[in-house]
């Protein structure tokens, strides 16, 4: 993968550059509060996947511009397409051989809320906000609910219908991320959390973290299959 510095083009909507060995995918949509697109699910499945087979890269970091937003999740109408392209994404970030983590600099809604489940590791700063967005008249996500069954047990029920954001400090105490930090060291938490882990041993470290994950992800596309009219 050719290395660069970080791109100074404020409209690319996918920031990417390299901190102590970790990839940094930066969504940078802060317009829309960083709302997600098909082109977004795209370009972080492309990078993941380019990934994998470089050996100079030992970890991910998911994360965002601005303080404000992480993502806010699908906000425009989509096309046919659309979930098609979003199960690539959500693939490419479960099946990722290499420690990733979420490095949450604001509001994780919707999609945002579900890529920092489907990460190793979450550090969030402490003004975030996390979970399903639900608007009236529509059902909650069966895939997210599903997501946050793994996490939390029958409490992802309960989160779903009442449609509930969490802020930080319940977050973590349900196990939904693992460590807040201040908003200027968000990055910082992240990149040395995917460097721990990282210094596991090589063959330890899929066993043990994704060993469970891939048993999941048939029970996850079945849930996507059938939530796919739900908002996200």
């Amino acid at each position: 993968m050719k290395r660069s510095k970080r791109s100074n083009a404020a409209r690319l909507d996918l920031l990417v550059y390299f901190q102590h060995g970790c990839l940094v995918l930066a969504i940078n949509r802060p317009e829309s509060n960083n709302s997600w697109s098909a082109t977004l699910s795209d370009k972080i499945a492309a990078k993941l996947r380019g990934a994998e087979t470089d050996a100079s890269i030992t970890a991910a970091v998911i994360t965002a511009t601005g303080h404000d937003a992480f993502s806010v999740g699908q906000t425009a109408k989509s096309d046919d397409m659309f979930m098609e392209r979003l199960i690539h994404c959500y693939d490419a970030i479960r099946s990722f051989s290499k420690p990733i983590v979420a490095a949450v600099n604001g509001d994780a809604i919707g999609i945002g809320f579900y890529v920092t489940q489907l990460c190793d590791y979450v550090v969030t700063q402490g003004n975030a906000r996390l979970g399903h967005a639900i608007a009236d008249g529509q059902s909650p996500s069966v895939f997210g609910t599903r997501l946050m069954w793994e996490r939390v047990g029958r409490r992802a029920v309960e989160l779903a219908l009442n449609g509930r954001l969490l802020d930080a400090d319940e977050a973590k105490k349900l196990g939904v991320i693992h460590e807040i930090a201040d908003a200027e060291a968000v990055l910082h938490q992240s990149v040395q959390a995917a460097q721990r882990l990282s210094g596991q041993p090589r063959l330890a470290y899929p066993a043990i973290e994704k060993g469970d994950v891939r048993a999941e992800s048939g029970a996850l596309h079945r849930c996507l299959t059938k939530g796919c009219n739900c908002p996200e």
